[in-house]
C-alpha cells in the first residue's frame, strides 16, 4: 500500500519549485512577474525535502544503526534511487551543450566541471545541472548516517557534532559554506520527525501549513531580510507537517490523483524542470503578445506531463539493467516499493514507541 500523504507532501514540494523557477525564468524572458513575488517562497520545496530525506532514512534505516554488514546494501539502495536518473538527465545536457555551445556557458563544456558533475562533488555556481547541488548535500547526509551504520556511537556523535558546529557557525554569522550551511538541519528535524514519540494533541499538519505559508508570505512581501531566520521558519514548519503526517488517517488518506502522479515523479521533476522551463519559454518568446500569466501556467502544466513521461522511461530503463546484487531485494527503484518498506518501517517504529 501507498503511503498517500508523503507521495502528495513530495509532489507539493516538487511544484513549489518548479513554480519559483518558472516565475523567474517568465520575469527573464518576458520582463514581468506574472503573480507578483508571491512564488518568491517556492525555493522552500528543497527545505522540505530535506527534513523529508531525514524522515524517510530514518524511518527505513533505523534498524540498520550500528550493523555494520548492513551497510553494502543501505549503500546500494541509496545508489540506485539517486544516480541512473541523475546520470541519464545529466549526460543528455552535456551532449546538448557540447553539440550546440549556444545554449550553455563556457563551464558547460569544461571536462573538469562535468567531471566533478558526475560524482555530485560539492560546487558554487558550477555543476552542469544547476539544481544538483541539493544531492551533494543529500550524500553529505547519507555518508554520515552511513557511520552510524558502521558504529552507532561515533556515527550518531558525528552526527550530532556536524549539527552543533553548523547552528554555531550560522549563530555567529559565518558565510555560508558547504559542510556548514543551515539547510542541513533539515536532516536533524527530519530524523526527530520520526523518531519522536507519536501523539496527537494538536492538529500539527495544518499548524504546519499555516506557519509554513505565513513564513512564505512574509518572505514574499521582503517583510523579513534574515534569511537564516526564513530557511529554519521552513524546516521547523516542515518537520511539523511531516511528523503530523504520521497518523494513520493521512498515511493511506485519499488524495487527488494529480498530487500522486506528480509526487511519484517528484525526483525527476526536480532534476529536469529548469531545463525544460527555458527551452519552453524560448518558444513562447515566439508567440507575440502572450501574457506572462498565460505562459507562467503553460510552463507548469504542460511541463509535468512530459516530466512524468521522463520519470516512467528512466525508471523502467535502469530498473531493468541496474538490478540489486542483494537476494530479495530488487532493485529498489519502484516509489510503490520504497512506500511499502516506508510503512512497514513506521509500523515497526509505532510499536517501539508504545
Amino acid at each position: 500500500m501507498r503511503l498517500t500523504s508523503i507521495d502528495a507532501a513530495r509532489g507539493v514540494a516538487a511544484c513549489l519549485v518548479v513554480a519559483f523557477h518558472a516565475n523567474g525564468t517568465v520575469k527573464s524572458y518576458f520582463h514581468e512577474f506574472p503573480f507578483g513575488s508571491w512564488f518568491r517562497f517556492g525555493y522552500a520545496g528543497v527545505d522540505f525535502f530535506f527534513v523529508l530525506s531525514g524522515f524517510v532514512i530514518y524511518t527505513i534505516h533505523a534498524n540498520d544503526i550500528g550493523k555494520r554488514d548492513r551497510l553494502a546494501r543501505v549503500t546500494f539502495r541509496r545508489f540506485s534511487r539517486i544516480f541512473p536518473t541523475y546520470w541519464i538527465v545529466l549526460g543528455i545536457l552535456v551532449l546538448v551543450y557540447v553539440a550546440v555551445p549556444s545554449l550553455g556557458e563556457a563551464h558547460h563544456r569544461d571536462w573538469h566541471a562535468i567531471g566533478k558533475s558526475f560524482v555530485l562533488w560539492p560546487m558554487t555556481d558550477l555543476n552542469i545541472l544547476a539544481v544538483a547541488w541539493t544531492l551533494s548535500h543529500e550524500l553529505l547526509f547519507y555518508a554520515l548516517f552511513g557511520v552510524a551504520i558502521l558504529n552507532r556511537r561515533i556515527g550518531i556523535s558525528l552526527f550530532l557534532l556536524w549539527q552543533f558546529c553548523l547552528i554555531a557557525w550560522n549563530l555567529s554569522g559565518g558565510s555560508v559554506n558547504f559542510l556548514l550551511n543551515l539547510r542541513n538541519i533539515g536532516f536533524l528535524i527530519g530524523i526527530l520527525s520520526a523518531a519522536l514519540p507519536y501523539k496527537r494533541p494538536l492538529p500539527l499538519v495544518p499548524i504546519g501549513i499555516f506557519f509554513f505559508l505565513a513564513t512564505g508570505t512574509f518572505d514574499s512581501l521582503s517583510l523579513v531580510g534574515n534569511e537564516n531566520f526564513l530557511l529554519l521558519c521552513y524546516s521547523l514548519s516542515s518537520g511539523l507537517i511531516v511528523y503530523g503526517l504520521r497518523a494513520p488517517e493521512f498515511l493511506t488518506a485519499k488524495i487527488p490523483r494529480i498530487f500522486l502522479f506528480i509526487g511519484e515523479a517528484s525526483y525527476s521533476i526536480y532534476l529536469v524542470h529548469l531545463a525544460m522551463v527555458a527551452l519552453l519559454a524560448k518558444v513562447f518568446t515566439r508567440i507575440p503578445h502572450l501574457p506572462g500569466s498565460i505562459v507562467f501556467l503553460a510552463l507548469i502544466c504542460f511541463g509535468v506531463k512530459h516530466w512524468y513521461c521522463f520519470s516512467s522511461s528512466s525508471r523502467e530503463a535502469h530498473a531493468s539493467s541496474f538490478k540489486s546484487p542483494y537476494k530479495n531485494h530488487g532493485s529498489y527503484c519502484s516509489s510503490c516499493e520504497s512506500s511499502k518498506r516506508l510503512r512497514s518501517s513506521l509500523k515497526t517504529l509505532s510499536k517501539a514507541q508504545a
